[in-house]
């Protein structure tokens, strides 16, 4: 099991339950200063908790990880693990690529993450895309 591994190997805890996850890239509107434009992002999220009332969201900003789309984290093996292994503890989890880090289609020129605003826009952009996109997935699940 992925998730039991990396927490594991973090030296966290094991909380006595742990939940089957769902890891998947997003695609969301965001913008740069009144500019639009098209971002990615991972949302990960226990897929066993249909019935729960509410769930913890947790948004993850990463640190510098290239300059250019094709260092999208969000492409990345070990950044979708971790963030599975969140949220196996119960968390929905929102890690936004930065602009200009696009993880699939189109190019969106050189990242302004060193800039607040933008960069403050597209987390919380990221973080309303993936919950739609939940909720839709979670209504899907409960029906």
């Amino acid at each position: 099991d992925t998730a039991r591994v990396a927490l594991t190997l973090a030296k966290v805890p094991l909380p006595a339950v742990l939940h089957d996850v769902a890891v998947e890239q997003i695609s969301y509107t965001t913008q740069d200063r009144g500019a639009l434009l098209a971002a990615t992002g991972l949302l990960a999220y226990p897929t066993d908790t249909a019935g729960a009332q509410s769930t913890d969201v947790l948004l993850v900003l990463h640190g510098t990880s290239g300059f250019n789309d094709a260092c999208a984290p969000s492409n990345d093996k070990d950044t979708r693990t971790m963030q599975g292994a969140l949220a196996a503890r119960g968390y929905v989890v929102v890690a936004r690529d930065s602009i200009g880090l696009r993880a699939f289609g189109g190019t969106t020129g050189s990242p302004p993450y060193l800039v607040g605003q933008p960069t403050a826009i597209a987390s919380l952009d990221a973080v309303r895309a993936a919950l739609q996109r939940f909720t839709r997935k979670r209504l899907r699940v409960t029906s």
